[in-house]
């Protein structure tokens, strides 16, 4: 599945929903480079050293930590991040994302966000 640009947040709001979050986190870790085994650490910088997912020195990230860095906190502390992990969650065959995310190749991780943005879309009524 093509997905679309990064949505970039609202001009008014800055904020996006759960579906342009999800979108813009898989568009972050979509090089092989960007993406990494978490186990532990959400984001890395350029020295491999763990730093916040949503520092400007983050240079790449698991996926858990690749939501976290799209939305802005207040978004996070209000649920969107939550819903947006139940979503990777339910595209997992057997286990929670931040574990199962850990045990795949990039391109089945890559594949839980396409099915999860094609969730949040539905639940949304709109088209992924």
């Amino acid at each position: 599945m093509t997905q679309p640009d990064a949505p970039t947040p609202d001009p008014a709001t800055g904020s996006m929903n759960v579906r342009e979050a999800l979108i813009a986190a898989r568009a972050l870790i979509d090089r092989p480079e960007a993406w990494f085994v978490g186990r532990g650490m959400s984001a890395r910088d350029a020295n491999g050293e763990k730093c916040e997912p949503d520092s400007p020195t983050a240079v790449s990230w698991c996926g858990y930590g690749a939501v976290f860095a799209v939305l802005p906190t207040e978004r996070v502390e209000s649920g969107e991040y939550l819903l947006a992990i139940r979503m990777l969650d339910a595209a997992c065959p057997t286990k929670a994302f931040c574990y199962w995310q850990d045990t795949v190749a990039h391109p089945v991780m890559l594949a839980a966000f396409d099915r999860a943005i094609a969730a949040a879309a539905a639940a949304e009524g709109t088209s992924s």
